[in-house]
């Protein structure tokens, strides 16, 4: 069996179509992905009901690595790098059903020393099974759009942060 033969211009106008159609697809889909990221000023929907997130368990990923556990009751939260050894408290004044403001109270973590302790803003603008969106406002400017996760196994959430490599290279950990 023979191959048919493809001369060099027939070969470079296939290779422009696919380049073009590849081009053409990844436009699409930044538009389309464009068009998902939400308004850095976009208040919480009317109906978004918040009371469940006023307390309970969370955690979050601040960078890649770090299992930041937050314990939350109405007034007040704890935010654990390292469960009960680093953490800060903050304090915790809702200004809606969805929208408060946390000021740090104590600091008990050497990496918290140099963080300013101006108020931050919080906005909740989603609620899911596994999670809700909210936007920080510091200094005057909204943030990205982040994740705040529901914790189900504290111990499990424990373990990984004490498996974390910026924890277990802490000078301040004595079995560092």
């Amino acid at each position: 069996m023979e191959w048919p033969s493809v001369d060099r211009e027939d070969f470079e106008e296939a290779t422009l179509k696919q380049r073009l159609i590849l081009s053409i697809s990844c436009l699409i889909l930044a538009f389309g992905n464009l068009a998902a990221i939400p308004d850095p000023n976009q208040k919480p929907p009317e109906d978004l009901k918040c009371g469940r997130l006023k307390s309970g368990l969370f955690f979050h990923f601040p960078v890649p690595g770090l299992l930041i556990i937050i314990d939350r009751k109405p007034s007040s939260q704890k935010q654990h790098r390292l469960y009960d050894r680093f953490y800060k408290m903050e304090s915790i004044e809702w200004l809606g059903e969805c929208t408060y403001k946390l000021q740090t109270v104590e600091k008990h973590d050497p990496m918290l020393e140099s963080e300013p302790t101006t108020p931050t803003y919080i906005s909740i603008i989603r609620i899911l099974d596994a999670y809700y969106e909210y936007q920080e406002k510091e200094n005057g400017e909204w943030g990205a759009t982040r994740r705040m996760y529901f914790l189900r196994d504290l111990e499990k959430a424990k373990k990984i942060q004490a498996e974390s490599p910026i924890n277990k290279s802490d000078p301040a950990k004595p079995d560092a």
